[in-house]
């Protein structure tokens, strides 16, 4: 039977990838001893994917946990896919570039290819994009059953194809949407965007108002309402500054605001807001989509109070909490310019202090 490798045993690399990968034994590598260990304790774990208003179960029991390396046959695998976090990848190992199978990288930067390429001494690697949502943990009923179970969406998963894929392996990923360089640009456009970013900002107020799951949020109507106007900047946006079928758009924002509100999702707003600075890359997709908004002539209010609420994020937890909780103290402007490069005279700077200081 074919093998794959998962990098990363987190929410998508766990509750999701398995069930795209029936066809395959599975690996999974993770530096997080204490789960590794729990799973191998615990003969494997539980994913659970909503279909409507029903969850299905998947038992991953006979999968092989690792924590170090040096266990692992890195010549065994058809194919890999990394997904631990773009931050955690200065510190992936360079041994994995021993890897001889096609490797995906499944984190939210499509830069990530080209450091993984340098970082690894690996040429085959590729791009990919699961457009799904994937709780990092499970109902409270759940739990009980399995304490490492997860629940998410049936999602799609879409790979970009390369010269080292060949048509064995894409018959063993079925369910897989092998694309081309131009349409994973577009796919990339609509996560990273229309999804990516009001997903985000639909924690940031969560967290606002003591929610401890997304689907808690959107059944706020302030919530609903501001997520609504998000999405249709980021929609008028993307129409006016790419080239992408606006049939396709209209498609991709309509069902995001159904997609939060999943309550079968249980998706914690800890793990959708984190590290609420990486998402305020200067190209990213903040304020990313706020310079392509004013640049479309589109006026980004909404974005610009989802900004805010993101500089309110100062979950204890998160890594990026001791930052966010001392903005007060260093004042805004100072906040924009030095912690995320943000001319603090531009209008971005200006509608997002306005809206913080409003908030």
């Amino acid at each position: 039977m074919a093998r794959a490798l998962i990098i990363g045993a987190g929410a998508i690399g766990r509750g999701y990838l398995p069930w795209e990968l029936k066809n395959f034994e599975i690996d999974f590598y993770d530096q997080n001893i204490d789960l590794i260990e729990s799973l191998i304790s615990n003969n494997g774990y539980r994913s659970f994917m909503s279909f409507g208003d029903k969850l299905q179960e998947l038992h991953i029991s006979d999968a092989s946990f690792f924590s170090n390396i040096n266990n692992i046959n890195l010549n065994s695998y058809q194919i890999a896919f990394i997904c631990i976090g773009p931050r955690n990848l200065t510190h992936l190992d360079k041994r994995f570039g021993e890897l001889n199978c096609p490797l995906f990288s499944l984190e939210n930067d499509y830069k990530t290819v080209d450091f993984l390429k340098y970082h690894l001494a690996k040429e085959d690697i590729s791009f990919g994009v699961p457009d799904v949502i994937t709780s990092l943990t499970a109902s409270p009923e759940n739990l009980k059953i399995d304490c490492n179970a997860l629940h998410t969406e049936n999602g799609l998963l879409h790979l970009e194809k390369n010269f080292n894929v060949n048509h064995e392996l894409m018959d063993l990923l079925p369910k897989i949407n092998w694309v081309d360089r131009e349409m994973m640009i577009k796919e990339w456009d609509a996560k990273l965007y229309i999804h990516n970013t009001p997903h985000c900002i639909a924690a940031f107020y969560g967290h606002l108002h003591g929610c401890n799951y997304v689907h808690e949020a959107l059944a706020i109507d302030e919530v609903y309402m501001e997520l609504s106007g998000v999405i249709d900047e980021v929609l008028q946006t993307l129409k006016i500054k790419t080239n992408h079928d606006h049939k396709f758009l209209e498609w991709y924002a309509e069902k995001e605001i159904a997609r939060f509100s999943n309550k079968l999702l249980f998706d914690p707003i800890r793990r959708v807001g984190r590290e609420p600075l990486r998402k305020l890359a200067p190209e990213g997709r903040l304020l990313g989509i706020m310079t392509m908004a004013l640049e479309a002539g589109i006026f980004p209010l909404y974005l610009a109070r989802g900004v805010a609420a993101a500089l309110k994020f100062d979950l204890a937890e998160d890594p990026d909490s001791f930052i966010i909780s001392n903005i007060d103290e260093m004042g805004v402007n100072s906040f924009l310019e030095y912690m995320i490069s943000l001319d603090s005279n531009s209008i971005q700077a200006k509608l997002i202090k306005s809206a913080y200081e409003n908030l």
